[in-house]
């Protein structure tokens, strides 16, 4: 039995999904959020679905696109969408719909996909608390949520109601929407349900998980975290269904990926048999998020061609990675800024050295003039 995402029509499926990228990148408020990033719209559709007989990048299209407002249009869209976006086979487009779908706007985005994602009992249902915490502990209990996303005053509060025993569910994870969280946050939720309790963090377009000691090691790949919008207290329990899923595959399909993940959330991806490495290709998805101060991080690096016997270990160095290219970009001074930078990239490899089987060294490769307009200036290094 094919389900929706695996309809025999498949060009008409990636061609309405083709439309809707296009029809996003006229809309302003996307377009500037894009090419603010450094994207065109002929480069996030051409490397996804070009690769696709039949469905050529052609923005001559035309289609006017608008933010659903009115309850007929939510249910057009929403008929439109959601079975490329929320298919129960998670393909690779369904993935990359989610993935551009985030890239475009984190703010305006989570309000659409929220609008679009109602009804979707099974899959993803956003709550308001306050008005009424009884209502919302009595729908929880009902629906017995798995994974927990909300800000530190919806976590205590619903913490507060799983010590009082009037909450009764057993999440798996407890993201807390918003840095930085008190500690009396992490108590609570630890002390109500004893599981991780992760910050979530807006990294670039999109949030990012963190555990509280912010290391990449504890990188958690959500794909609904931009459905609650900042300027609301909303709270989301997403089933297990939808964890982690609809991140990945599609990726490695873009030229540069709009989501910037560490290698070893793809590893764990493929130890959970949710996503497949392709192999013998060079990808840009390794992201080194520095805490150095300023506006300091490092770039998508190249992890050039991944040897296959290691697929199945946990760190670079098992995977048959000999060298690792990084560009570095900063703002400050360089005498100030790159010792900290070279010392936190020590620090991230060694984290993952288990083996001893390469001795990773940092080296600078080239600094590249700052730009006259910002101030920013690269530097490339190689560590082998």
């Amino acid at each position: 039995m094919q389900t929706r995402t695996e309809a025999p029509n498949r060009t008409w499926q990636l061609q309405q999904l083709q439309e809707v990228l296009v029809a996003a990148y006229q809309h302003p408020i996307y377009r500037t959020a894009w090419e603010q990033q450094g994207y065109s719209g002929a480069r996030i559709a051409t490397s996804g679905l070009g690769d696709v007989p039949g469905t050529p990048y052609t923005p001559e299209l035309g289609i006017r696109f608008s933010l659903p407002t009115s309850r007929r249009e939510q249910t057009a869209l929403q008929k439109q969408l959601l079975p490329l976006l929320l298919g129960p086979s998670h393909t690779r487009f369904t993935q990359l719909s989610i993935a551009l779908f985030h890239g475009i706007d984190p703010y305006k985005t989570g309000a659409t996909l929220t609008h679009l994602l109602q009804g979707r009992r099974r899959i993803t249902r956003t709550y308001h608390p306050g008005a009424d915490r009884a209502a919302l502990v009595h729908q929880l209990n009902e629906q017995q949520p798995t994974l927990l996303i909300g800000y530190p005053s919806v976590i205590e509060r619903l913490a507060q109601e799983q010590i009082a025993g009037r909450l009764s569910i057993v999440p798996k994870r407890v993201i807390v929407f918003e840095e930085p969280a008190s500690n009396r946050t992490l108590r609570l939720s630890e002390a109500a349900w004893s599981v991780p309790t992760h910050y979530l963090l807006q990294c670039g377009s999109l949030p990012i998980a963190f555990s509280e000691e912010q290391t990449p090691d504890q990188l958690i790949p959500l794909q609904n975290c931009t459905i609650s919008e900042r300027t609301t207290n909303e709270f989301i329990p997403v089933a297990e269904t939808a964890i982690g899923r609809l991140v990945v595959t599609s990726l490695l399909h873009l030229e540069r990926p709009i989501v910037r993940l560490a290698t070893n959330l793809l590893i764990r991806e493929q130890e959970l048999g949710t996503w497949q490495l392709p192999l013998g290709q060079p990808h840009e998805v390794l992201w080194f998020q520095t805490f150095a101060g300023g506006n300091t991080y490092l770039d998508p690096v190249s992890l050039g061609d991944i040897d296959a016997p290691g697929l199945k270990q946990f760190q670079y160095v098992r995977h048959g990675i000999r060298s690792l290219t990084m560009r570095a970009e900063f703002s400050g001074s360089p005498d100030a800024t790159f010792p900290k930078i070279h010392k936190r990239i020590e620090v991230l490899l060694a984290e993952r050295q288990l083996t001893g089987a390469v001795d990773f060294r940092i080296e600078p490769v080239e600094e590249l003039p700052p730009d006259p307009n910002t101030g920013i200036f690269h530097r490339i290094l190689h560590a082998s």
